[in-house]
């Protein structure tokens, strides 16, 4: 469930009882039984949309909860299954399991950045490629522009292959951007895996 509608549907409960009250109030107030019945069933109604938010926001972080465990348990192999919008996701709960609070960005207009992980006063803007070939200079490009409207401090470029171009390389390093390979995410897997067990 989206957070937006979740707090549409607390705000739907919260309407549904403020009238609940009300009815249940003016039926006190006046004797009315239409007013008491009136109460009683939009109070129903708010319990049932109350425990059906409530439900359904518990089974989420149960499903988030697993799947960040299987990222944990995961190897690197598993990203090859995933398609490209779903590797931006993994690269998204990847980082929050390492401490970062991510934010996965809209899939078409994203100005360049596929993640924002933030860290204390480190916000890093992130282009994420799922390819097969090494990835190139536009990727680079990409996330360089994407800073700045993000308004980030730091930009990597993250890929399931296991290559960049050396032109990319070369405006990366002149501009300091990050750039991770395959190898590189299995390095920082592995490290992740390893302060999980030794917790």
């Amino acid at each position: 469930m989206r957070k937006n509608t979740y707090s549409e549907g607390l705000c739907f409960v919260l309407v549904f009882l403020f009238l609940a009250t009300t009815c249940l109030w003016t039926g006190y107030m006046v004797s009315v039984s239409f007013m008491w019945i009136m109460g009683y069933i939009l109070l129903a109604i708010s319990i049932v949309v109350l425990v059906i938010l409530i439900l359904v926001k518990l089974d989420k972080l149960k499903q988030e909860k697993k799947l960040q465990e299987a990222i944990i348990k995961s190897n690197i192999s598993q990203i090859d299954k995933l398609s490209p919008f779903m590797f931006e996701e993994w690269v998204g709960r990847f980082l929050r399991n390492m401490g970062y609070k991510t934010q996965v960005t809209k899939r078409s207009g994203d100005y360049g950045i596929d993640v924002i992980a933030e860290n204390e006063d480190i916000r890093i803007g992130i282009q994420v490629k799922k390819f097969s070939k090494p990835v190139g200079i536009k990727a680079v490009q990409e996330v360089i522009s994407g800073m700045t409207y993000y308004n980030c401090n730091e930009g990597w470029v993250i890929t399931s292959t296991t290559a960049f171009t050396p032109a990319a390389h070369s405006l990366a390093a002149k501009q300091n951007i990050r750039l991770i390979t395959r190898n590189d995410l299995a390095l920082m897997l592995s490290d992740l895996q390893k302060q999980n067990n030794s917790k």
